[in-house]
């Protein structure tokens, strides 16, 4: 669907919050699927991952960072920089991933 209509990506935050792994899941693979077919539209999805960025729960920081990883414009690696200190171990593990 997000093929069909890019102004989907707006979404993307909020199935990253979602408590299934299977649709955090699902959002991780449709984004690395776009990251080889349509990465010039994955940036439309920053500002719905930006507030999941001091969300409480470590799981939708990291889930956010990790899209932003594939996303990997010069903003989202910036906003990346920004969990480099995380509270959670697991978080700064992703950011470092994906910044390295």
């Amino acid at each position: 669907m997000y093929r069909q209509d890019p102004e989907l990506h707006r979404l993307t935050g909020e199935l990253l919050r979602d408590e299934r792994f299977m649709v955090r899941l699902g959002v991780a693979v449709l984004y690395e699927e776009l990251a080889a077919t349509r990465p010039e539209e994955m940036p439309r999805a920053i500002p719905s991952l930006t507030p999941l960025l001091t969300d409480p729960l470590a799981y939708v920081r990291g889930e956010a960072c990790n899209i932003l990883g594939l996303i990997n414009s010069a903003a989202a690696r910036a906003l990346l920089k920004g969990l480099a200190t995380d509270e959670d171990p697991q978080v700064r593990e992703i950011v470092a991933d994906c910044l390295g």
